[in-house]
């Protein structure tokens, strides 16, 4: 990682003398607000909290990739930026109007907190699962309801309201207090990639910070490589019985997906639904034993949740767009998780690619070059080795917690995300997430899946666009930043065992990978039962009581970064 050299010139003074760096006067002791006072804040202001983070869920702020906004998003943004405005800060648009800054202060050196503001979407099968609708933001007991909830606008009402507690309490700063909102972190990061391009982080900081986009505390993370292998060649065959005029699935490629269907035309469909029905009791019966010689990966039972459906069925159940016209639909239900942890979910592309590969009267085109590799290069597998991905863990890396396989927490991972039909190019696209193992490079992921693919008459290729690739980064337990955040933590949640916070690996991409000197800081935490875990998953909500918490710590550790004598920085 870049090194910042700006204190290097400090080295030379003696804190007992109170010198300064050259050109800067020395500098007076700041006044801190005191813990039981930033409580006392964080109890006073709970509803303003709650009904910010409310109102920002109501917005529907899913992107696209590109340069452009959704209507939602531009009006979350401007809300944020508006709330900000009122709490003291002076806020501008940057990147094109992808990013939002918000600044408070002034200093040479500055504290940064990377927020975004998009999420991930919510599918039509999805939609009938929730709870509360997903873009409701429900406040019901010690809960608000809705997609981003936890990831990544909670975060924000937390963030913003601890830099308010600062605020309104005259804490004197040292250092500017940056907060930078993103829009495209569900994405391929185009937002802060242009805003880092026109204001390089070594020449406008901030020198330091964090991003609330995960748990408490991440060490490292592992590397991303978001690739497309492609098969060419959708005709329909005269020949054959059946035809498979289209298969869908999924809804982002960071997510396991949840719901996938094949739409099958059958010149014979009763011989074509008894052999279908057969083929799903036979998979299924297969996957439960948990032995097979033809799928990859399974080493353990498994429970498959297939089923099949008259086409008009199926589309007044489900109302998908633009389905093509059929007879007959082959479909999966799984269960959602976030694609950084494959293996906490059931992903319903395979299933359905695992009874595809069976279908013996269909052409061999794309679907069915397709099927089969997935069938033998990912199967029920979320690690890569069926592609050939080593698995390599040294000495210096830490210890897999206890009960966790060292693969998963070290390892790469690979997730299929989606899958694309496109007619008029006559070509399927299979999205497929891989995280990048601590150990293992993207130049491996990218060759491994090329090899595997050609097998196949397939290509395989990184996708297009910025944020595609990043590598693996970690950092060491004894960095002055790490030691800061722990001891931070620590200060906050008394009561806590001595071994929490955790700090651990994590599989999760977040705007962390496009800045130097910052951590990964919540907003969930490991150890306590109400901090579970819902990103990228339905239902998703979170507690008032991990909000309230959050802003707490985050208020405390915000005030020992801006008045910090020297900046933790490598």
């Amino acid at each position: 990682m870049q090194k910042i050299f700006f204190y290097l010139a400090g080295l030379l003074c003696l804190s007992s003398m109170g010198c300064s760096l050259p050109g800067e006067s020395a500098r007076p002791a700041a006044s801190a607000v005191p813990l039981e006072q930033i409580r006392k804040s964080a109890d006073a202001q709970t509803g303003d909290m709650l009904k910010f983070l409310s109102k920002s869920i109501q917005y529907q702020s899913v992107e696209d990739f590109g340069y452009q906004l959704k209507p939602a998003t531009e009006a979350l943004m401007q809300y944020a930026l508006n709330t900000g405005a009122t709490m003291g800060f002076k806020t501008r648009r940057a990147a094109k109007g992808l990013v939002g800054v918000l600044e408070y202060g002034e200093g040479e050196e500055s504290v940064g907190v990377l927020i975004h503001l998009d999420v991930v979407p919510v599918s039509d099968e999805e939609l009938p699962q929730w709870t509360h609708p997903p873009f409701s933001g429900t406040i019901t007991g010690d809960e608000v309801w809705g997609r981003g909830a936890q990831d990544d606008k909670g975060a924000l009402a937390s963030v913003l309201w601890a830099a308010k507690y600062l605020i309104d309490n005259k804490a004197s700063f040292k250092r500017k207090l940056v907060i930078i909102l993103g829009t495209k972190e569900e994405k391929s990061f185009e937002d802060l990639v242009e805003y880092f391009n026109e204001f390089p982080q070594k020449e406008f900081g901030p020198t330091f910070g964090f991003v609330p986009d995960g748990a408490y505390i991440s060490q490292g993370e592992k590397g991303i490589a978001d690739v497309d292998i492609t098969f060419t060649g959708l005709s329909a065959s005269p020949l054959q019985r059946d035809n498979i005029v289209d298969w869908r699935g999924g809804t982002a490629i960071n997510t396991v997906a949840d719901f996938s269907y094949l739409v099958i035309k059958s010149r014979d469909v009763e011989k074509t639904r008894a052999e279908l029905s057969g083929l799903i009791r036979q998979l299924s019966d297969e996957l439960k034993s948990g032995v097979s010689s033809r799928i990859y990966g399974l080493t353990k039972a498994y429970q498959a949740n297939l089923g099949l459906q008259d086409y008009q069925a199926f589309v007044d159940q489900y109302a998908p767009e633009g389905l093509p016209k059929g007879d007959l639909v082959v479909f999966s239900k799984g269960v959602a998780a976030h694609g950084s942890a494959p293996w906490m979910g059931k992903n319903a592309l395979v299933e359905v690619a695992l009874l595809g590969d069976r279908m013996s009267c269909v052409p061999d085109n794309a679907y069915k070059q397709a099927f089969q590799w997935i069938t033998s290069k990912i199967g029920l597998s979320t690690d890569g080795s069926g592609l050939g991905i080593p698995f390599t863990a040294s000495a210096k890396l830490p210890s897999a917690p206890q009960g966790m396989s060292p693969v998963a927490y070290l390892g790469t991972s690979a997730n299929l995300g989606l899958v694309s039909v496109n007619a008029h190019d006559d070509r399927l696209r299979l999205s497929i997430d891989f995280r990048t193992g601590f150990e293992n490079t993207n130049d491996q992921i990218i060759t491994h899946a090329q090899e595997s693919a050609a097998q196949f008459h397939g290509t395989a290729a990184y996708q297009a666009g910025v944020g595609s690739h990043y590598e693996p980064f970690y950092y060491t337990t004894d960095e002055p930043l790490l030691d800061l955040m722990i001891n931070a933590y620590k200060t906050v949640n008394t009561g806590y065992p001595a071994e929490t916070p955790y700090v651990f690996m994590t599989p999760a991409t977040t705007y962390l990978k496009l800045v130097t000197n910052f951590v990964n800081f919540g907003p969930v935490d490991l150890y306590p039962d109400f901090y579970a875990n819902y990103f990228h998953e339905k239902n998703e909500r979170t507690t008032i009581k991990s909000l309230v918490n959050n802003s707490i710590l985050y208020a405390y550790t915000l005030q020992k970064m801006l008045q910090m004598d020297k900046a933790p920085v490598r």
